[in-house]
Parts: structure tokens; sequence; C-alpha cells
């Protein structure tokens, strides 16, 4: 889903970045941590295509971000929603007038502006704020809105950078929580951050920077994931026969009619034996001969993913659903097959 390839960055013969290489599948959470100046806001600001890299190639979704046209940056950034630290919410705009601008500047029509914004305030439990102004409301209750304002629009990444940096501990768990729960929903997250407490505890992905370089990149469940480079494709072949077989455990049996599988590479490879012809071309781009590790994924079809499409009384949908957030793609499987359970037998 994103790829960052080789990546540098130099400020006045400064390297900020220096030889990242990090892919983040779709609908993972994801900690950058590190200290100030360790490279996590220029990471971001690249993804985003606020600046360009002095070196290597991103990509998002196949998409050369670092070779778009500036007209085609603004629809790489209606992908992606950015939450900051100091929320840059409008002051002179109440708390509803802040999520409904974001939509009417991506051309949303008042009504369906209506709709998403009274359905995200109810989502960061802010409904009944929703006429108060910035300068009225804790930095807690700011930062929420500020995420509110990220997904109306329904992104299919979500950053946030340091979005706990000003806030006292209760409402950074609150933050926290609340995008693990954007996340569940099929939302890939992105969170910058200096704060190990809720990172320890979480049990995420996490990615360390230091002077501009990863360090070390980590979950709960695998421990640190370290690339090794080898001089040929045999090398490689034969540390890949020495990887440790994955433990399978017994899954209750689920009716679905179609599976989609799907395999993704967390560091670089080029020679993966289980590797796809579609992945191996893709390798063949990043061209280095890296040992990798797997994490194959199973996911909904297409079909069941855009199943909220065309749906026309989106108010019923809110009231079956009640807590669950309207996206047309990224829903879990199971949601969709209560939901339209439930349309099917209230129609």
């Amino acid at each position: 889903m994103i790829e960052f390839i080789n990546i540098s960055k130099v400020y006045n013969g400064r390297e900020a970045l220096k030889d990242i290489n990090l892919e983040i599948a779709e609908q993972e959470f994801t900690f950058l941590i590190g200290a100030s100046g360790s490279g996590k806001t220029t990471l971001i600001k690249l993804l985003i295509r606020e600046e360009n890299p002095s070196q290597g190639n991103i990509y998002f979704y196949d998409t050369e971000i670092t070779k778009l046209k500036e007209t085609q940056v603004s629809k790489l950034r209606r992908e992606i929603g950015v939450v900051f630290q100091d929320f840059k919410l409008l002051p002179h705009k109440n708390l509803y007038e802040n999520i409904a601008f974001a939509l009417e500047v991506s051309g949303k029509s008042q009504e369906d502006t209506q709709e998403t914004v009274n359905y995200v305030l109810e989502l960061v439990d802010l409904a009944d704020r929703a006429d108060a102004f910035p300068n009225e409301i804790s930095g807690g209750e700011k930062q929420k809105i500020a995420i509110a304002r990220a997904i109306a629009n329904n992104p299919k990444v979500l950053i946030a950078d340091e979005p706990t940096g000003n806030l006292d501990p209760k409402s950074s768990w609150e933050i926290v929580n609340l995008l693990q729960k954007i996340n569940e929903w099929g939302t890939t997250i992105i969170m910058a951050t200096h704060g190990s407490e809720f990172v320890e505890k979480m049990g995420k992905r996490v990615v360390k920077l230091d002077q501009g370089r990863i360090i070390s990149d980590s979950t709960k469940e695998t421990g640190p994931t370290i690339p090794i480079t080898t001089p040929s494709v045999s090398q490689t072949k034969k540390l890949e026969k020495l990887r440790p077989k994955p433990i399978k455990k017994k899954k209750k049996k689920k009716k679905i009619e179609e599976k989609e599988f799907e395999i993704s590479f967390s560091t670089k490879q080029s020679s993966a034996p289980s590797a796809p012809k579609k992945m191996k071309k893709k390798q063949k781009r990043k061209g280095s001969d890296v040992v990798d590790l797997h994490k194959l994924r199973l996911s909904p079809t297409l079909e069941e993913k855009l199943v909220l499409k065309g749906i026309s009384s989106v108010q019923k949908l809110k009231q079956l659903t009640k807590d669950k957030l309207l996206k047309s793609k990224g829903v879990a499987f199971k949601e969709i097959k209560a939901i339209k359970k439930a349309l099917e037998k209230n129609a």
C-alpha cells in the first residue's frame, strides 16, 4: 500500500532522512517513534507530498508520489487524512463549521455535508458541542474535532503527527483509543509520537527512527524485523529455507462464498520463492537482495467491500449500525453481512 524505497532527504547539507526503506500494509496501525528531530515529521511531509525526497521513490497504492504533477497532488491528499499536534482548527468557525469546511472544499453537497458532519460529531462524542468555538473546548476535545474533520472525507489513510503532544494522560488515551477504533473499521493509521506508555501497551507495529534512520521495526507478536542483505540470490534462498514455519491455529469455519487472499512483504526482497508474479515485478523495481518476513492476510471480496455504496437510505443504515463508521471500503466482512441482513429484514 505505502512504500518508501531508498529515501533520503537533505536540508541545507544536513541529512534529515537516510536510506529509508519502509512498507506499510493496508489497514495496519503503525507507530513512528523517536526523539524530536529523528525524522518522523519529515517522513510524513514526504508522504503527503508537502515536500519531495532528495533521493528515492515513494508509492501509494502503486502510484509513485514523487512523480505526481502539482495538479494531481490534491487528489492524493483527499485519500490521506492528517491530524496535527496543534489541531489547526479555524478559530472563527464553530465545531460544526470546521468539519463542514473540509467537505465543502472537496465538493460535497449541502445534504451530504450535513449528514456526514452530524455523524462524525456523534462518533467523537461531541454532537452536543456542535455550536461551540475552538476556544470554548478543551485540548482533548479540539483533537477529537481535528480527527472528525480528517475522517469526514473517508480517507484510506489517517496520519496523526504527535496528536497527544499537548494533552494530559487521560485525554491522550482517549485519542489513542479513538484512533484504534477507526483502524478497526478499516482505515490505515500512522501515528508519530515520542510517548512510550501507550506504544508499549497497544501491541501495534513500532518503527523507531534515530537521526534520520530506521533503527528498529517490530510488533508485539513478532519482535524486531531485521533485513539481511546477501551477496547472491542462491544465498537468499538458502536463508529462506531456515525460516521457521508458522504454527497453524484452528479457526471456526465461516460461511463465505468467495475469498480473496493477498500476500504482502514488510521489507525489500527480490527472490522470495512464494512471491506471486505481480509482486516479483514490484520487487525487481526495488532492486536489492534482502530476506523478508511474509504476512498473509485474508480480506473480503471487493464486491462485499463496496456493498455500502448504493444504499438509498443512509439514515436507516445509521440507525441499524449505530456506532459503525460509514465507509465504502475496508468494512469488516461480518459487519457487512450483519448490515445486509438487517436491511433485508427491515425493508
